[in-house]
């Protein structure tokens, strides 16, 4: 399997998505749910940091 589930994950450089492990590693952008082989899907959490804050009664807040 290339990547398993639950790891650290990010953009390879033809757009995919790989395993954000070591110190060549691509910026994290969230975490594996699922394992996959190469040319399967992957389902990942978006990791989401930083932002303004939500201003109550604003849609989505």
């Amino acid at each position: 399997m290339n990547i398993q589930a639950g790891v650290p994950v990010g953009t390879g450089k033809d757009g995919k998505i790989v395993e954000a492990l070591g110190e060549d590693a691509p910026p994290i952008i969230g975490y594996s749910i699922n394992e996959a082989y190469a040319g399967e899907v992957v389902s990942y959490v978006r990791n989401v940091k930083g932002g303004r804050e939500c201003v109550p009664g604003r849609q989505g807040c």
